[in-house]
């Protein structure tokens, strides 16, 4: 019996393959000033990946912060992070917040923006093609 390369690829085709596992992240969505986070990220591609708080202030600048250190993951990793929101933020003048530091402000009440992904400048990500990344809308309250 002769098997031919379509018979051969249907058979291939019809084997019940796991799916790759997507990335799971999972962000908090409220928090107060000084409380601890925890951020965790399983089924990851292979990246350094960090945590940014940031919010836009009424002047135009970026105001923001890494939470916790950089952490490396190797492809399907998990991490898990434990981090705190700081009382201060500093600011920065420019798209991005690429431009000149111009002080600091309190964190105070309010909506912020909290970035999960591999960072590539002070407030930017690279797209979820180079790794796993996630971005929500943190609540801070008084």
């Amino acid at each position: 019996m002769r098997i031919t390369l379509t018979a051969a690829a249907a058979a291939v085709a019809s084997l019940a393959l796991p799916a790759a596992a997507s990335a799971k992240i999972t962000l908090p969505s409220t928090a107060k000033v000084g409380a601890p986070l925890t951020i965790t990220g399983t089924h990851l591609k292979p990246s350094s990946y960090s945590i940014v708080l940031a919010a836009t202030n009424t002047s135009g600048s970026v105001c923001g912060t890494q939470l916790g250190r950089k952490q490396s993951v190797a492809a399907g990793g998990s991490l898990t992070s434990h981090v705190k929101i700081p009382s201060r933020l500093p600011c920065y003048q420019g798209p991005r917040g690429g431009g000149k530091h111009r002080g600091s402000e309190p964190t105070a009440p309010g909506r912020y923006f909290l970035f999960f992904g591999h960072r590539t400048g002070r407030f930017s990500f690279s797209g979820t093609r180079d790794a796993s990344g996630k971005a929500k809308v943190l609540r801070i309250a008084g």
